[in-house]
């Protein structure tokens, strides 16, 4: 969690500027990664290697003296502007205010005559300057610590300082008030320049109304920053001194030349530490009657962890080792004492550079920055390290410089920090770590974008140069440029490229030489022996299947697509949506596919990877089939399906005809003898098998025959785009045998029955939607909600009075109170239609505090972790990659149920059940499916497609296979379920929203069970928005729900099918009972969820409710994370039950619910738990 908070500050959205892909938007989506300084976490943050992001990396405080004047110092160029952007935050009056004084450099300063770069009359500003060589003071430069913004005749350049970090815990802080004292304070480190001075009269303690004002003295510029000693200097100059002043008098007119201003006050860097031994840093004056900033002072609970040594650390347990015991026995705050160490001397030098950066922490700059501070460099004989030194000896300040793995010049300070514990009498207790580095700075003036960005940078360095970060990228390039099974010696070689940045073929060396080279690494992906020898492509396990955008693409190119001259900017329309990907249209950061996703079909009976293939479903093959013969036939429009803009009134009506289009394929139609030759070598890189290329010309000619000749090759070039050679990268061999027909099958006369799966996406803050009301005739417990979620700017409060009342049973509370804008979930309740669980979740096995992290298979508190396993309910994959409901399809199948498998709008884990084991999953749109080929010029020209994608040899590619068998399926059943769909219209006017959308369509497929003869069927819906991190999104969301959940009801009972039919409703996870600083709610673990439908045994909160919401709770976790204590494997294994999957089955369907069997507190339900009719339940409604 500590290194999560490097992702906070991100702003979604940015203001919108002229993107095509945000026409109809409200900001940009191509670029929403800027950051709002103000909502970054502060604290340090953990690295997956052991270590803290920003290790390495130089101490603020050890930057050399007017590092502004030296080599790496940066300059970025601000305009008319005085304000800086990247540094900290000044009042906006910098901005617009012409009174402010800003540094005006020296006539003669080399830096201004840099800046300049021309005459005085003349300026020839650059956007950005970063100094190669170290520059001398002139004139005012040399009275300043550092600057900010500096004035180049009316122009203005901002200071932006090289990458440096603060240490957490320091000694002889002082402490910073702002204009008066009875704003919040803060502590700072005095050697660092980040406040400015303000002055007392020297007989402040004589007299009260002396040390009440201060004033702003020796100022070279207003909004200056310097050290304490220089703020000190300042002062003494003018006869005065630094105090703890009360006040700074000033007007409006004044006030932007005030932030934070240094006192003299101590002030002390305190260590509170939680039972798990994680650190939060707490500010104390001297004065502790001081107000401080909230995330310094005594209730921060921003921990991190920390590194002690011997793993040991102050427990309460044993009374703090003489510390502090806050709160009810929460944790310790003891004083800190911060200790410095040389760590290598000449007796004992370092012998490698792992030796180096495994043992120093603290990072340095180039010495040769320093001028002659320096004077010495020692080279250890026999390695790649350097050592620098101050005076003859190599002490704590001296420097080692090494070349790691990577090629990365590396410096580090031969210092080791270890943070003490003290006592507040000072005395130790026998327990350290070593200090942690920040690059946010705590001083809240100082919070400052160019800190976050280094911060950000420091973050993706440590991905970037991570050691699995090399075979990790070589995998998925080549999926994406060459193949879906790479060997491993394929991927060790494009992994070595990557890392060395160079490649060598025939006599070329490919690469700049440096670490992460892509030129190297696309080199290496595409001339390995595996990705050019032409005879693997007849491997049946070579190559793979094509991204649907890719073609598109693809065919554009090839064809050389051109614009129309009204628009010139080729839009294309909805592409995520129709064919399932386009270009900054993910629909999650996990990309539009799984890497190691084995589809059912020939790939996964190969036991072969197809990313590719989860997009290969029916709405989505046929929409790409539909959008690429439109733009064959009409141009790019949105004619039959097209990717295109509508345009005219009738532009649909010719083929052929393009003058209302947005754009045309312009390639060559002449000498049609070799035409489909041509589209062979440009769309099938060849592999176009001989007889397609006949049947193919055949028809092409035919259509000629009684058309003009335009309408042979755009014949041709339809038909191709349907081959398998045009969708894979495997050649496909016809055994010139025909498909075995699809037989539908027959009816099984079992009664009907469906589940219907809900995924709220993102974590759904389920503590808002069952919340505890009367418990042992009190509201104690509503108490202990009401203060857990009482955080300022959280608008997410529910008032106790507003709550809509359920009634429960053997729970901690006989009545809890459901979400004021939930009252169609409630009236199902009250209607002893629907339950809900109580602290569920995914759970490996019955877990504590204690325990619980040893005892989860799952990566805690992540959406792409915890959602999978929420769909697979499979934590040990004993059936590798299925879902839960795949398994009941594969157990059921078996015993002669007729199944009906479908996934709204996205393909889903939730569906997926061992290859060949029961009928693939359908993916239907939300708005129902399209009918392929509308328009077609020709009669027989399905058959033509399918004699293009007869049956193969056994040893033909399996990706091509899959293509071709999938893609016939797909148009046989969309053809039967758009004929069935088009006769179905539901009663119960849905609402117009995502979800609703989605229930719509599940009930227009219920309806049509007969005419698709299944007794069983499952279904997956998903509604997104539920990662609320942020205030505003929770009741719309909850509306939104409601609205759909309460149509889906009323359509169900309309049907006739409300008894047949049970909705699962799951998420992530449930967030946090307490809080964030947004005014949202962070990942959390268990959760309250629904299910309801006729049958099932309603009126119910089953699972346990927790009995203490604070953090003494026996189940709660830091900031109110409840462990669940029941599972879903609990839930499913009754569900599964009812569904009609035998006893001896339900082992296959939920393989670890074994866990939870007979243990106390937990169990797995019974039908009979939790529906009316138990397993014999569902009436034989057709």
């Amino acid at each position: 969690m500590s290194f999560a908070r490097a992702w906070t500050g991100f702003e979604r959205h940015n203001r919108k500027r002229g993107n095509v892909e945000d026409e109809w938007g409200f900001g940009s989506h191509i670029d929403p990664m800027k950051i709002v300084p103000s909502w970054r976490d502060t604290s340090p943050k953990n690295d997956v290697l052991g270590g803290y992001i920003g290790d390495g990396y130089a101490l603020c405080a050890d930057l050399p003296s007017q590092m502004f004047l030296k080599k790496g110092a940066t300059y970025r160029f601000l305009g008319r502007s005085k304000l800086s952007d990247l540094g900290g935050q000044d009042h906006n009056n910098f901005e617009t205010d012409n009174s402010v004084v800003t540094l005006n450099l020296d006539a003669e300063s080399p830096l201004r005559e840099l800046l300049c770069n021309g005459t005085p009359s003349s300026c020839k500003y650059a956007n950005s300057i970063t100094l190669e060589t170290n520059l001398e003071c002139v004139g005012v430069e040399c009275n300043v610590d550092t600057i900010r913004v500096v004035e180049v005749e009316g122009h203005y350049y901002e200071y932006i300082r090289p990458p440096c970090v603060e240490q957490a815990f320091y000694n002889n802080g002082k402490k910073l008030n702002q204009r008066h004292r009875w704003y919040s304070a803060v502590c700072a480190d005095p050697s660092l320049p980040v406040a400015s001075g303000a002055c007392c009269l020297p007989n402040k303690h004589d007299s009260l109304q002396y040390w009440y004002d201060a004033t702003l003295d020796g100022q070279e510029y207003d909004g200056e920053r310097t050290t304490y000693s220089t703020a000190e200097a300042r002062c003494a100059a003018v006869g005065k001194v630094t105090c703890d002043f009360q006040n700074i008098p000033t007007d409006h007119s004044y006030i932007f030349k005030l932030g934070y201003h240094w006192t003299d006050e101590p002030c002390k860097i305190r260590a509170k530490i939680d039972g798990l031994g994680n650190v939060a840093t707490l500010h104390l004056p001297s004065n502790m009657e001081q107000l401080m900033v909230k995330h310094v002072d005594k209730e921060n609970t921003n921990f991190f962890k920390a590194y002690w040594d011997g793993d040991s650390f102050p427990q309460v347990s044993s009374n703090c080792d003489g510390c502090e015991v806050y709160g009810d026995g929460d944790g310790c705050i003891c004083d800190a004492d911060v200790r410095k160490t040389r760590v290598f001397s000449e007796s004992r030098l370092p012998r490698s550079v792992a030796e180096v950066t495994s043992n120093l922490y603290i990072g340095a700059i180039d010495p040769r920055t320093y001028n002659s501070t320096y004077p010495s460099v020692t080279q250890i004989p026999g390695t790649e390290i350097s050592y620098y030194t101050v005076g003859p000896n190599i002490e704590a300040d001296s420097i080692f410089g090494v070349i790691d793995e990577n090629g990365r010049e590396l410096f580090f300070k031969n210092t080791r920090e270890t943070v003490h514990m003290q006592t507040a009498n000072g005395d130790d207790v026998n327990h350290s770590f070593r200090s942690a580095p920040r690059f946010m700075s705590v001083i809240p003036k100082e919070t400052a974008s160019r800190d976050a960005h280094f911060e950000t940078d420091a973050v993706i360095d440590h991905f970037f140069y991570h050691p699995n970060t090399a075979p990790f990228i070589s995998y998925r390039i080549i999926q994406r440029f060459a193949m879906s099974n790479p060997t491993p010696r394929y991927v060790g070689s494009v992994a070595e490229a990557f890392r060395s940045g160079t490649y060598s073929f025939g006599g070329k060396v490919f690469g700049s030489g440096k670490y992460g080279c892509l030129n190297a690494t696309i080199a290496a992906t595409l001339l390995d022996r595996e990705a050019r020898s032409v005879i693997l492509e007849a491997d049946p396990a070579f190559g793979g299947l094509k991204e649907p955008l890719l073609k598109v693409i693809g065919v554009m190119r090839s064809l050389e697509f051109v614009p129309s001259d009204n628009r010139p900017v080729v839009q294309l329309h909805d592409l995520a949506t129709q064919i399932g990907e386009m270009a900054h249209g993910s629909p999650t950061v996990f990309n539009f596919y799984m890497p190691a996703y084995k589809p059912n079909g020939p790939v996964g009976d190969a036991d072969l990877f197809s990313p590719e293939s989860v997009l290969l479903d029916m709405p989505k093959t046929i929409n790409i089939l539909n959008g690429m013969f439109s733009l064959s036939r009409y141009g790019l429009n949105n004619c039959h399906g097209g990717f295109g803009p509508s345009l005219g009134w009738h532009p649909c009506n010719a083929i052929g005809n393009f003058e209302q289009s947005a754009g045309v394929l312009t390639y060559d139609y002449t000498n049609p003898a070799d035409y489909v030759d041509r589209l062979a070598t440009l769309l099938t890189a060849g592999r176009l098998s001989t007889q397609s290329r006949e049947i193919i010309a055949k028809c092409a000619d035919a259509i000629d025959y009684v058309k003009d000749g335009l309408f042979g090759p755009i014949h041709a070039l339809t038909l191709l785009l349907t081959a398998p050679e045009f969708h894979s990268n495997n050649l496909a061999k016809k055994s010139g045998k025909e498909r075995e027909p699809y037989t539908p099958p027959e009816a099984s006369g079992n009664s009907y029955k469906a589940i219907v799966y809900i995924m709220l996406a993102g974590g759904c803050d389920s503590m808002s939607t069952l919340v505890p009301h009367t418990c042992n005739g009190t509201d104690a417990l509503y108490e202990q909600y009401r203060v857990e979620r009482s955080i300022d700017g959280y608008e997410g409060k529910i008032s106790r009075d507003d709550l809509l009342q359920i009634d429960a049973e053997e729970q901690a509370c006989e009545k809890f109170g459901v979400h004021p804008s939930l009252p169609k979930i409630h009236n199902l309740y009250n209607d002893s239609d629907l339950i809900f669980f109580a602290n569920t979740g995914v759970l490996t096995k019955p877990s504590t505090k204690e325990n619980y992290w040893q005892n989860s298979k799952t990566a805690l508190f992540g959406h792409d972790s915890m959602q999978r396993e929420a769909k697979r309910v499979n934590p040990y994959d004993k059936t590798a990659q299925t879902g839960v409901l795949g398994r009941i399809a594969d157990a059921m199948t078996a015993d002669g149920f007729n199944f009906g498998s479908f996934s709204i709008d996205w393909h889903s884990e939730a569906l997926v059940g061992e290859p060949g084991k029961s009928p693939a999953t359908s993916t239907v749109s939300q708005r129902g499916t399209n009918s392929f080929n509308p328009n077609s010029p020709a009669e027989n020209m399905l058959e033509t497609i399918t004699s293009l994608n007869e049956a193969v040899t056994s040893d033909s590619g399996v990706f091509a296979e899959q293509w071709s068998s999938e893609m016939l399926h797909s148009l046989e059943k969309n053809e039967n379920l758009h004929a069935a769909l088009s006769e179905v219209q539901t009663a119960t006017l849905f609402p117009n929203n995502h979800l609703g959308r989605q229930l719509d369509m599940v009930s227009r497929l219920i309806a049509t069970r007969d005419t698709r003869v299944v007794d069983r069927d499952l279904f997956f819906v998903q509604m997104g928005g539920f990662d609320t991190h942020h205030m505003g999104d929770l009741k719309d969301l909850f509306s939104s729900f409601d609205a759909a959940v309460g149509a889906f009801a009323e359509e169900l009972k309309h049907m006739q099918v409300w008894d047949s039919v049970t909705t699962v409703q799951t998420s992530d996870f449930g967030r946090t009972l307490v809080p964030n600083t947004g005014g949202g709610t962070d990942h959390g673990w268990g959760g309250n969820y629904i299910m309801f439908g006729g049958d099932v045994k309603g009126g119910q909160v089953k699972g346990r409710y927790p009995d203490d919401l604070t953090k003494e709770g026996s189940n709660t976790l830091s900031r109110g994370r409840f462990i669940p204590t029941t599972a879903w494997d609990s839930v499913f294994t009754g569900v599964a039950e009812w569904f009609g999957v035998g006893q001896e089955k339900i082992g296959d369907v939920c393989p670890n619910s074994h866990q939870f069997a007979d243990i106390a507190g937990y169990g797995n339900f019974a039908a009979s738990d939790l529906f009316d009719t138990g397993v014999a339940g569902g009436r034989r409604l057709r």
